[in-house]
């Protein structure tokens, strides 16, 4: 699967026998917190339903900062007209 999705360690989303999508997540006791998934779009949408089909609330959390967070670091650093 690593050659497959580029990914070492991970769940992974079957349809049928073959594997469609691998995604990291953290488990917090009755939450499973996704931070990446590769693959099918389709996948998100299938933990989704083990989650409910499990009681288990299904987030995602991105671990890439926000393009919007970094213009506003770089602001406060460098002011708004950047260094003359």
């Amino acid at each position: 699967m690593a050659d497959k999705f580029g990914m070492g360690v991970a769940y992974l989303v079957f349809r049928g026998p073959e594997a469609v999508a691998a995604f990291r997540a953290r488990r917090r006791k009755w939450r499973l917190v996704v931070t990446e998934i590769v693959g099918d779009p389709k996948a998100v949408s299938v933990v989704k339903a083990f989650g409910d089909a499990n009681e288990i609330r299904v987030t995602e959390e991105s671990s890439q900062i926000p393009d919007a967070e970094v213009m506003e670091w770089y602001e406060k650093m460098y002011g708004k007209g950047g260094a003359k």
